[in-house]
Order: C-alpha cells, then sequence, then structure tokens
C-alpha cells in the first residue's frame, strides 16, 4: 500500500501493513463479497463504487479496480482506489435538486416552444386532467399562446386559472436558452373564496349604511374620511370621492376648537358613545349627533383599539332644516 492509501484511511504503514480491510474496519463484508464475485466472473473489476470508513470514522465514497498480478512468481490481487467523495456529494446535490419539482406539492410544469407538455410533476394531476394531454402532447392552444408570449416578451408574468372547480395562480417563467416555459402554479381556491365572501359582507356593509335615513359617516384614527354615506355626502354638499381619505380637520379648519372636536376627541380617546346637540359653526342650525367608537378589524387587543378605532358619527333630527355643509361642520 502507498502513502495515497495510508493518507484517505488515515492509518500508519505499522496499522495497516498486514491486516485485511475487515479487519481495520475499511470494508463491510457486504460489498467486499460483491468485489470478490465480480472479480472471479470476469477476472476483473473496473469502477466498482462503494462506500469505505475510515480509522476515524469518516465516510468516503471510492472507486475499486482490481485486476491479478504476478509479483516474485507469485499470483496477487492489485487493487487501485480512486477517492470520489467530492464527486458524489454533487452527484448527490443534483438528485436532491432534480427530485425537488417532483416532491412539491404545488404544480410544476414545463412547456416546450413548440406547445408540447416537457414535464409534469404528480401534483399537477387536476392540471393535466382539465388540459386533456400527457407528456410530450400538445398542451391547449390557450396555453400555446401564453408560452408564445412569454418567451417573446422574456419577461416572468403571473395569472389565475381555473381548473376543476378551483383556481390556481401560475408563475409563467420564460427560459429563453431552452427555450420553454416553466409553470409554477398555487392552489388559491380557498384565498379566493375568502375574497368572495370578504367582498360580499362589504358590500353587505355598504348597503346596510346606505339604508340609514340619516347622513352617516366614518373617521380612523388619523381624522381621515373612511366612509360616508350618500346623504352625508349631499347634506355636505361635496361629492363623496371629494371626502374620502381627506382629514376632517384639513378640510373643515372651522371645526378646530368647536364642541364638535371636543366630543369627537372623547368619543376616539375614551373609547364611549357620545350623544350631544350643538350649533353649526357654518350655517347656525342645530343638529343632534350620535357617535359610535368602533374598534378596528385588524386589532388584535383591546390596548390597540384606541390606535385603531375608527369613529362613526350620526346625526339625528334637527331642530332647523338642514342645509350644506351644516352638520358636519357643528
Amino acid at each position: 500500500m502507498n502513502d495515497a492509501f495510508l493518507a484517505l484511511f488515515e492509518f500508519s504503514g505499522e496499522e495497516a501493513i498486514g491486516r485485511t480491510s475487515l479487519e481495520l474496519g475499511i470494508a463491510d463484508n457486504e460489498s467486499r463479497k460483491e468485489v470478490a464475485l465480480e472479480l472471479e466472473r470476469h477476472g476483473a473489476v473496473r469502477g466498482f463504487e462503494c462506500k469505505r470508513t475510515t480509522k476515524t470514522g469518516k465516510l468516503v465514497y471510492v472507486s475499486l479496480s482490481l485486476d491479478w498480478a504476478e509479483i516474485g512468481g507469485e499470483k496477487h490481487i492489485l487493487t487501485i482506489i480512486q477517492d470520489i467523495t467530492e464527486r458524489k456529494k454533487v452527484e448527490e446535490h443534483l438528485e436532491h435538486v432534480a427530485r425537488f419539482p417532483a416532491e412539491n406539492p404545488h404544480p410544476i410544469l414545463r412547456v416546450t416552444a413548440e406547445g408540447a407538455l416537457a414535464y409534469a410533476n404528480a401534483s399537477s394531476g387536476t392540471i393535466l386532467k382539465t388540459w386533456g394531454c400527457s407528456l410530450n402532447q400538445q398542451v391547449p392552444q390557450e396555453w400555446r399562446d401564453i408560452v408564445r408570449s412569454a418567451l417573446k416578451d422574456g419577461v416572468t408574468r403571473t395569472l389565475d386559472k381555473h381548473f376543476d372547480g378551483g383556481v390556481y395562480a401560475f408563475a409563467i417563467v420564460p427560459i429563453a436558452s431552452g427555450p420553454y416555459v416553466n409553470l409554477y402554479g398555487s392552489d388559491i381556491t380557498e384565498q379566493k373564496q375568502m375574497e368572495a365572501a370578504l367582498h360580499r359582507v362589504e358590500r353587505d356593509k355598504a348597503e346596510f349604511l346606505e339604508s340609514i335615513e340619516d347622513p352617516f359617516y366614518g373617521l380612523d384614527r388619523e381624522w381621515r374620511y373612511s366612509y360616508i354615506n350618500e346623504k352625508a355626502a349631499v347634506f355636505i354638499g361635496k361629492p363623496q370621492q371629494e371626502l374620502l381619505g381627506r382629514n376632517v380637520w384639513e378640510l373643515f379648519p372651522q371645526l378646530r376648537g368647536s364642541q364638535s372636536e371636543q366630543q369627537l376627541r372623547k368619543a376616539m380617546e375614551e373609547r364611549i358613545p357620545v350623544h350631544y346637540e350643538v350649533r353649526s359653526v357654518i350655517k347656525n342650525s342645530w343638529t343632534e349627533v350620535h357617535i359610535f367608537p368602533k374598534a378596528d378589524g385588524n386589532d388584535r387587543s383591546g390596548e390597540n383599539q384606541v390606535r385603531r378605532a375608527s369613529t362613526h358619527v350620526g346625526h339625528g333630527k334637527h331642530r332647523q332644516p338642514r342645509d350644506a355643509a351644516g352638520e358636519v361642520l357643528c
């Protein structure tokens, strides 16, 4: 044995010479039998890959080549050992990466520039069922057009598509060097259902607020109009879109220092309903005002409700006819 052998397996010459690989703990009995059988059948062994163990217990990958050699009139087995540990590590890494699409719980597909399905992982079953195609077959015309457009533009894009009652979001990733397009899908059916339910709630809420007979509006924690019904907009004399998102104190500086400012801040800070009557600072008309602090739905604890509060103001019956801006500027 040469110095390279001793360095690889971490033995000294005195420790290794005269002992078998089994005695040194380098080889396992099973692989040693396989090598012996290969040598017996073919008279030589070429590139037999296996694991071996060093003196310190470290695993190394080796490639063994064995042949008969006559030395001093006696036959001996000449063994050449090549350390392939780094190569095997790279191969294992590549194998792991290659398995990733197959193990992914979301659909991953590849379509060639000609529109043929080149790859589809196991999670793509619903997609393939809807398409009615399998590997090396043409995908539907709509998707061939999507692939062609993506390769032409060279830009990754996303789109939502319906499949078998579900909704999938796809990232369309063109690979010009292929040329092909990778499709990375994700089932967003539940998300879409939640969005639809939220939309229905918001619609019902808006319809309910619009049904309120009195002027009604909401102010967020930054004192911006978060909602205003049509009756309030008409009463104020400004379009709803002109008011939404605007700060009430900036729109109506006349309110600064007024009783209404005091009552609004009291409701916002103390989190209590407030009811009062006041004369408008602009139109000299009396109004009945009801303020209801409401915790924002995003609050996670009661401590945050004051900072995230929305203050809803409703105006009841007034003592004099209502006119533009009279009820807000009160």
